[in-house]
């Protein structure tokens, strides 16, 4: 753990890659500039964790998060005199209509690679 004080919301910094994976991942419609202008008002109203969100598996553990409702966090490192989000990531949740797709087409793609039954 780092020596600097804990986060607060207002002086965590946002990456440019922080922005640029918001706007990618949540938000494709908006501009760049715009993206960043919103996750700097969501960043305001954000919380921050000593705990990682349990469905986050990432590779290197950040000492802290920004968490935007329950499906969005941002990994704080120290840097300098003070705290950046290094990137966004969304919790991956797919609908129930993706969900029966997919389920679909798995079972279609075991079923192809099953050997063909042989006759009597």
């Amino acid at each position: 753990m780092s020596s600097l004080p804990a986060p607060t919301t207002q002086a965590v910094a946002l990456s440019a890659h922080a922005t640029e994976q918001y706007r990618r991942r949540l938000r494709p419609g908006l501009k760049r500039d715009a993206a960043r202008t919103e996750l700097e008002r969501l960043r305001e109203v954000g919380e921050i964790s000593i705990v990682s969100p349990e469905w986050l598996n990432a590779a290197k553990t950040a000492p802290y998060h920004l968490l935007l409702g329950d499906d969005v966090a941002l990994p704080l490192f120290p840097q300098g005199e003070g705290w950046v989000a290094t990137t966004c990531i969304a919790q991956r949740t797919l609908s129930p209509t993706h969900r029966a797709a997919k389920s679909a087409r798995r079972r279609l793609l075991g079923a192809s690679r099953r050997p063909a039954p042989q006759p009597f």
